[in-house]
């Protein structure tokens, strides 16, 4: 998303973060490929495992914890069946 808007208004920007160790890859391979890094969905299905089971702990009314899951299982399902970045 960074880079979309860095695009748009700072030309700089966008090139210093296509450039970065930390993203310019993962950028670069979603732009050419449509691909995530088996890293970056092992990480995000991970972040929201433990979010989800944050607010089971937590005194979090069941209804709201219901709609998390049901955010969560479709974010998931679209991270896991993206290509997977070389």
């Amino acid at each position: 998303m960074a880079a979309f808007c860095f695009a748009r208004s700072s030309p700089a920007l966008h090139d210093r973060l296509l450039n970065s160790r930390t993203f310019g890859k993962a950028i670069r391979d979603w732009r050419t490929h449509r691909a995530i890094s088996r890293m970056g969905k092992a990480a995000g299905v991970i972040a929201m495992a433990l979010s989800l089971a944050a607010s089971l702990v937590l005194p979090v009314d069941f209804a709201i914890v219901g709609l998390q899951a049901l955010a969560i299982s479709a974010a998931a399902a679209f991270i896991l069946t993206r290509n997977t970045a070389a």
